[in-house]
C-alpha cells in the first residue's frame, strides 16, 4: 500500500513540474523557423546587456525562441525596461531568418 501511495505522489509532482515549465508560446506552424508565426509568453530582454549577442551594438530588445534571442523588429518599447534583465512577456509575431517581427511585446 505504501508503494502504491509514494508512486502516485511521485507521478504528480512530476506532472505538476512539466506542467510548470511548460513553455505557453503558441507556434502556428511547428517550428521556429523562418515564417513562423509565434503568439504566447517568451523571455525577453536587451541583445546585448542580457543575451551578448554578437554584433549587437547597443540596446535592442530580443525575445528568446526556443534557445535562441532574435532581434525584434517592427516594435519597439514604449520604455527601456529590456535592459535590467531578462522577462517574461506576452509576445506576438512571426520568425524571419534571425529576426523576430513582433506586433506586440509585452512585460509581465
Amino acid at each position: 500500500m505504501k508503494q502504491l501511495l509514494f508512486a502516485i505522489l511521485t507521478c504528480g509532482l512530476l506532472c505538476a513540474c512539466t506542467a510548470e515549465n511548460d513553455n505557453s508560446a503558441t507556434n502556428t506552424q511547428g517550428s521556429s523557423g523562418e515564417g513562423a508565426s509565434i503568439s504566447g509568453e517568451l523571455e525577453a530582454g536587451c541583445g546585448m546587456c542580457v543575451y551578448q549577442m554578437a554584433g549587437v551594438n547597443g540596446c535592442k530588445l530580443a525575445v528568446k525562441v526556443g534557445d535562441k534571442p532574435l532581434l525584434v523588429e517592427g516594435f519597439q518599447p514604449k520604455q527601456m525596461w529590456y535592459c535590467q534583465g531578462a522577462k517574461k512577456c506576452d509576445v506576438e509575431g512571426k520568425v524571419e531568418g534571425d529576426k523576430f517581427l513582433a506586433t506586440k511585446v509585452e512585460p509581465k
